[in-house]
């Protein structure tokens, strides 16, 4: 290697550990607003190990530096770290010091929200307490501290907390349902129905609340809305081997709206719902539990938040809820609706799998192609009327043009080139 060459590579070598010295003290010399914005946009980003780092490395040179510790403890909540979070947010309730990126409002309120998560319920109350005497009338803290004395199971004192959260905003939904649900369960009907009532008109689509105004008039004696406030026939009878039968006991519904029917937190609150208010008994709940969870592949969806699973463990979840119920006959409506092509997939396998077990499934849908190989019996109503009734394989047979005569897609279309794809 000749001479010339090594002091080439010599002369790089010194150039980028000269660049990396710089930068080096660049990074030592940045200044404590723009090292706290780093912080910030790393939590933004879901960098909370960057974060906690930069936290820490200001706070070892400054231990009394309380924006450090309260985005330290902001990088602890958003990561779920909830006693170390508490921790940092004591330190700087201790050092009394607030600045525009402290703001002691919003301090008390993550401080109030970690004590009721870590079920330090009194430690909650008393920070909600402050930030009431601080800050005024505040309809958000108000109606904390009703579902915190609903939790301990002081229903007068949180029924006392939502009205006061509902005098400051009146049409505040969530205080709305759960002083309708303290009501109800006080058997305060006429109450009840009066906030269920607005309710129908701010969430109509929330099945909860038909439930609900369902039971009422049940207990009120008005058999039209006593299934969750659904229609009654105008005419005629539900005819099922011959024999008339009561549709409340028989038929189980999954609507169009996953979302609307589910009823629990978790799978597991939302599959109990239906049974206890059936009066199952506790061993018999449990065993339906596990079993319809089995069958629906839920079963690691158990205690998950129902509302964050995906739109075909939603749709699962409802068929499960039903399942559960032993009805026997399930009717679904549009079950492909919102859904992507992998809840299409976890759909119809379970479909497969309820066929398989003789369970009689009524499907409503459009979407003919993606149902038609898992039925028996296929029925067309073309504006209100019955225009086909008969076996599948009958309906395989029917060519292109009947199909469209009946507005229905071709289930056999095949694609050979892009312009096929356009409907």
């Amino acid at each position: 290697m000749s001479f010339s060459l090594i002091m080439s590579i010599f002369i790089a070598i010194l150039i980028v550990l000269v660049i990396c010295a710089v930068v080096f003290f660049k990074m030592r010399n940045v200044s404590l607003p723009m090292k706290l914005n780093m912080i910030n946009n790393h939590i933004r980003s879901g960098n909370y190990r960057g974060a906690v780092k930069l936290c820490k490395d200001i706070i070892a040179k400054d231990s009394k530096n309380s924006e450090a510790h309260y985005f330290l403890g902001l990088a602890y909540l958003n990561d779920n770290q909830n006693e170390l979070a508490l921790e940092e947010f004591r330190i700087v309730d201790r050092a009394g010091v607030f600045s525009k990126n402290i703001s002691e409002y919003e301090l008390r309120m993550h401080m109030a929200e970690l004590y009721a998560k870590t079920n330090k319920i009194d430690e909650a109350l008393k920070e909600y307490a402050l930030l009431s005497q601080k800050n005024g009338h505040n309809f958000e803290v108000y109606f904390k501290m009703g579902e915190l004395f609903d939790s301990k199971g002081n229903k007068q004192q949180a029924a006392a907390y939502y009205m006061k959260a509902l005098k400051i905003k009146k049409k505040f939904v969530p205080a709305l349902y759960k002083l309708g649900i303290i009501y109800f369960d006080f058997k305060k009907y006429a109450d009840a129905k009066k906030l269920f009532s607005l309710l129908r008109v701010e969430d109509p689509n929330d099945f909860k609340i038909y439930y609900y105004l369902g039971v009422i008039d049940k207990s009120e004696g008005n058999s039209k809305s006593a299934i969750a406030n659904l229609e009654k026939a105008s005419s005629g009878k539900i005819i099922n081997n011959s024999n008339e039968f009561n549709l409340n006991s028989h038929i189980g519904i999954i609507f169009q709206d996953a979302d609307s029917q589910i009823l629990g937190e978790t799978p597991e609150e939302d599959i109990l719902f239906g049974l206890k208010n059936l009066n199952f008994k506790k061993e018999e709940r449990e065993k339906k539990l596990k079993e319809v969870l089995s069958f629906c592949e839920l079963e690691n969806k158990k205690h998950s938040p129902a509302r964050l699973m995906s739109g075909g463990e939603k749709r699962r979840l409802a068929i499960a809820s039903i399942l559960a119920l032993d009805c026997d006959i399930i009717i679904l409506d549009e079950p492909f609706a919102n859904l992507d092509w992998k809840g299409v997939k976890l759909v119809t396998s379970l479909l497969k799998k309820l066929k398989e077990e003789n369970k009689t499934i009524i499907i409503l849908t459009h979407e003919i192609e993606k149902i038609l190989a898992l039925t028996n019996r296929v029925v067309i109503i073309n504006n209100g009327k019955l225009v086909f009734d008969d076996t599948t394989e009958n309906a395989t047979q029917m060519d292109k043009s009947q199909w469209e005569e009946f507005e229905l897609h071709y289930p056999f279309t095949s694609y050979k080139n892009l312009e096929d794809l356009i409907w």
